[in-house]
């Protein structure tokens, strides 16, 4: 069989010049064998378009072999970038803690701060996301700056994906970078945009701090008071009890955390003369506090001691103790003698 057109593979019709044969089969094909051709769509505008193939050739009773083909120009890929739901333009170094570009302060060498962006297809063709990273971090400070969920490499027309982006700075003050997303959006094939941080001082370390009546009371104090409530004064034996109240303070940034078997500990002597009746809370927050009570009922009369140990993660007081002391007395109490008359006769 021999294909006898100028071309062996003809594109005819309205739309012909969308279409092109850009793999021609063989002129001469002999008997049982086959030759195959390639046709490429490219519209020049949007909508359904049509052609017909038409392949002359010697066969007897299908000299003008004809069929029609089709296809459907779509809108162009269109890249769209938003972050919080608010558009990020191409080229845009404006930014902003409202679409997520400025991170805002995080602390050296703490947690990062994460912002998660989309984007979106507007277009009807497919997205495809280019680089050999999908999203590149370029710039002065981007290694600040990394990438921890990479979005979808293909985008169908009209669907978005996402990706995240954490900020963790090196070092005190300013930090910025450029986002680059390269693409094939026509006119938007590498849009980018830049993003900024600011690196802090991180919080002080926990800090533990102890009060009485609001007085502080040190660390290894070992002469009791009664203004700061370390010297439980008189306590009548086998009488009630005494009771003070004590504040933990967590004075610096990070949790303070009370690691004893039971958060307040009394040791000593005398400690059985003494009782925590309510324990304090074993996890402080910086900046807050909590409270415990230790009740004093002497065993017998005089002085009485015990040492109160508090275990924590203080880095430098991490065995917080001070002096307690209270003295045993006498009750109080009158006693009353009853006295039965006694009549003397004296008279003879």
């Amino acid at each position: 069989m021999t294909l006898t057109g100028s071309v062996p593979v003809a594109i005819i019709g309205e739309h012909a010049s969308d279409f092109s044969v850009i793999t021609q089969p063989n002129a001469s094909i002999e008997g049982g064998q086959s030759s195959s051709f390639t046709v490429e769509f490219s519209p020049a505008s949007l909508g359904q378009r049509g052609a017909s193939i038409q392949i002359l050739n010697n066969d007897s009773d299908e000299s003008a072999f004809t069929f029609a083909i089709q296809g459907y120009g779509a809108e162009p890929p269109e890249i769209a970038v938003s972050g919080n739901g608010l558009s990020i333009l191409d080229g845009d170094n404006t930014p902003s803690t409202s679409d997520g570009t400025d991170f805002g302060n995080a602390v050296i060498g703490g947690d990062t701060v994460q912002s998660t962006f989309t984007i979106e297809n507007l277009g009807e063709n497919q997205l495809e996301l280019t680089g050999t990273s999908l999203v590149e971090i370029t710039g002065t400070n981007a290694a600040d700056f990394s990438v921890v969920t990479q979005p979808a490499d293909f985008i169908n027309g009209g669907e978005s994906t996402t990706f995240t982006i954490a900020f963790s700075p090196s070092g005190l003050g300013h930090h910025g970078a450029t986002v680059h997303i390269p693409n094939n959006d026509a006119d938007e094939g590498g849009f980018n945009f830049y993003i900024q941080g600011n690196g802090e001082e991180p919080p002080a370390e926990r800090e533990i701090s102890v009060l009485g009546n609001g007085d502080e009371i040190f660390d290894g104090d070992n002469t009791p008071s009664t203004l700061d409530g370390t010297d439980f004064g008189n306590a009548e034996v086998s009488g009630d009890s005494i009771q003070h109240t004590f504040t933990i303070r967590n004075t610096g940034g990070t949790s303070l955390e009370l690691t004893g078997v039971t958060p307040i500990e009394l040791t000593g002597a005398n400690a059985s003369d003494f009782v925590v009746t309510v324990q304090p809370d074993v996890l402080i927050n910086g900046g807050q506090s909590t409270t415990f009570t230790i009740s004093f009922t002497p065993s017998g009369l005089g002085p009485h001691e015990a040492t109160v140990h508090i275990a924590n993660n203080d880095a430098d007081e991490g065995g917080f103790n001070f002096v307690i002391q209270g003295k045993g007395v006498e009750s109080s109490g009158e006693d009353f003698n009853t006295f039965i008359p006694l009549f003397l006769n004296l008279s003879n």
